[in-house]
């Protein structure tokens, strides 16, 4: 739509008083049709709106800061917003940022001007170092939010990190879900800071972190795998750590970080766009392994997008399923093998005893007929003896006789 297109759709809101959703992205207005919406949410038009998506709407630096100004505590002009959307839109001028700063600001009732705030998406608004100092010291000094989802991303933010790392410690976005501070020029010491901070619980409900496009290396890696075995780090859900020049040891680094099991449930890891992997093969036994159960994308090597990411680990698994089947039947077949080879020696065994037995018989009944043998043999000379004793004796007896009878005749004849 054209710049007087647009203002006269955005007049036309006041006849919408239950609007819940406003896109105007990617329509290039002017400062007048900003403020010409900034008039609308004045005059409470848009009282019940909850989603406003603004996304690369206006070129002028100081127009978006006009627009959220509006927003601020007292009064609250859309009460019920949950997503604000103003991506894309500069806000690198002072007096912007204090403006977008202020919304943050509490009130004796409330904890700032977007209250119901769950979705922020404030990426590539160049707010540079001064600009998120600027909002990271309204969000430290004012009440915890209930920020779920915030975007940060390109925004050339390095040392300003320092302060938005207190604000997390502090407490005050203890319901964020998904992190998004990617292409900020994030060196190892912001790593190190994020990491020692993350692994404090500090946002006990985060599940996405995207960190990609920035300047890790292998020192920055290093610094930021003790998050990952961290407790926090069990319930991320992805990982994106894309483009941050990391070399080829810190990419082995950080997938034996991996595999120490911390993070069960993660199902993302996008590590493209880094050096040239040399070592594919480890990520694939990380699939394969036991140390990220619950991983469904891993872009890394030639695995660039998401689809491929999926594939990889898909076809991993698959070919890791198919020699799981070749492993369980080897298994099977050297247990059969096993129980055979047991069940032969069992027989052998049993042989052995058996025969064992067989011999103690033998041997006994040999023993028995030895012994009846000599009994047999030692009656046999008995009988045989007594018979000499007798045939002895009776041949004594007649030679008595004879003698005897040689003596009488003698006696008789002298």
């Amino acid at each position: 739509m054209t710049n007087h297109d647009l203002q006269r759709f955005i007049a036309c809101l006041s006849t919408a008083p239950v609007l819940r959703s406003l896109n105007l992205s990617h329509n290039l207005c002017s400062f007048a049709s900003v403020h010409k919406l900034r008039e609308m949410v004045e005059l409470k038009a848009l009282s019940s709106l909850r989603e406003l998506l603004c996304v690369a709407i206006t070129a002028d630096e100081v127009a978006m800061g006009h627009l959220l100004e509006v927003f601020q505590a007292k009064p609250l002009w859309c009460p019920h917003l949950e997503v604000v959307d103003v991506s894309g839109n500069p806000l690198s001028n002072p007096k912007a940022a204090n403006q977008l700063a202020r919304v943050f600001t509490s009130s004796r009732q409330l904890s700032s001007g977007w209250p119901e705030l769950t979705h922020l998406n404030l990426s590539s608004m160049h707010l540079s170092d001064d600009g998120l100092r600027t909002i990271a010291t309204a969000m430290l000094e004012n009440r915890p939010t209930k920020i779920q989802h915030l975007d940060i991303s390109d925004n050339s933010v390095q040392s300003s990190i320092d302060i938005f790392v207190r604000a997390l410690a502090a407490g005050k976005l203890l319901h964020l879900r998904s992190l998004a501070i990617a292409d900020n020029e994030l060196r190892a010491l912001e790593f190190e800071a994020l990491s020692s901070t993350l692994a404090t619980n500090c946002c006990p409900r985060l599940q996405v972190l995207d960190l990609s496009a920035n300047f890790a290396r292998g020192e920055g890696i290093a610094r930021f795998c003790p998050f990952l075995l961290s407790p926090p780090a069990k319930r991320l859900w992805a990982l994106d750590l894309s483009d941050n020049e990391i070399p080829h040891r810190g990419l082995l680094r950080l997938n034996e970080t991996l595999a120490r099991g911390n993070c069960k449930e993660l199902h993302e890891l996008n590590l493209s766009r880094n050096a040239e992997l040399k070592a594919i093969a480890s990520f694939l036994d990380l699939i394969r392994g036991d140390g990220l159960p619950s991983l469904t994308i891993l872009q890394v090597g030639y695995a660039q997008t998401r689809s491929e990411g999926h594939d990889l680990v898909q076809d991993t698994l698959r070919r890791r399923s198919r020699r799981l089947k070749q492993l369980r039947f080897e298994e099977r077949l050297t247990a059969i093998q096993l129980d055979n080879d047991a069940k032969a020696e069992r027989d052998q065994i049993r042989c052995r005893r058996q025969s064992q037995h067989l011999r103690e018989v033998y041997d006994h009944l040999e023993n028995e007929a030895d012994r009846a043998l000599r009994r047999r043999k030692q009656l046999k000379k008995s009988s045989q003896l007594h018979i000499h004793q007798e045939i002895t004796r009776q041949k004594q007896q007649r030679a008595h006789a004879r003698l005897c009878r040689q003596l009488d005749l003698d006696v008789h004849a002298a």
